[in-house]
């Protein structure tokens, strides 16, 4: 791909209209290399998260079954979840997986992505985890983390995909960056 072109868009102003730890919204106007203005683009701020991959000794992948409450219906999802300010991505990993299922184990980086880089402003950092011990363990989860979990093959988590069951995409792009990885290191997990 040829890309000489400037086509880099200058801030020229922005301005919160709601911020707080969940959630910032901004309103911003553009200069484009045009120099036509572009008012009124509104960018969601998230923090950024963390998706991790964890898989047992039978290679299955623990699938969460929980209810989203933007689209209003039951999804699917890896254990994830917001970064903490000043803390590193693969800590943050640990401690999600931890937090969420009780596990422990060596957290590999597989790849980041951007879900609507146009509107959104965060990064989702993929990991995945192997673990020997896959004894899911009751923990004090936040109130709003009620799920079901269960491990489930990668077929079937592929065939999910196909069939629009699973939809979210920070599943989608890490079972693909996980894919990818594997492939690089030219071995089975």
């Amino acid at each position: 791909m040829n890309v000489e072109q400037d086509i880099t868009w200058k801030k020229t102003s922005e301005a919160y209209i709601e911020q707080n730890s969940w959630i910032g919204l901004k309103k911003t106007s553009y200069e484009l290399p045009n120099g036509e203005l572009v008012e009124d683009y509104y960018l969601v701020e998230k923090p950024d998260i963390v998706v991790v991959i964890v898989i047992n000794e039978n290679n299955k992948a623990y699938l969460i079954k929980e209810w989203e409450r933007g689209i209003e219906k039951i999804g699917y999802k890896f254990p994830a979840g917001s970064i903490n300010k000043q803390e590193d991505p693969a800590e943050a990993a640990k401690r999600e997986v931890l937090e969420e299922i009780g596990l422990k184990g060596e957290i590999i980086f597989i790849g980041n992505s951007s879900v609507e880089p146009g509107l959104m402003t965060n990064t989702a950092y993929h990991f995945f985890l192997k673990t020997q011990s896959p004894q899911i363990r009751n923990i004090d989860r936040d109130k709003s983390e009620l799920f079901i979990g269960e491990w489930v093959s990668f077929d079937e988590i592929n065939q999910m995909i196909d069939n629009n069951i699973i939809q979210n995409p920070f599943v989608i792009v890490a079972i693909r960056k996980l894919e990818a990885y594997l492939k690089l290191l030219s071995k089975d997990i």
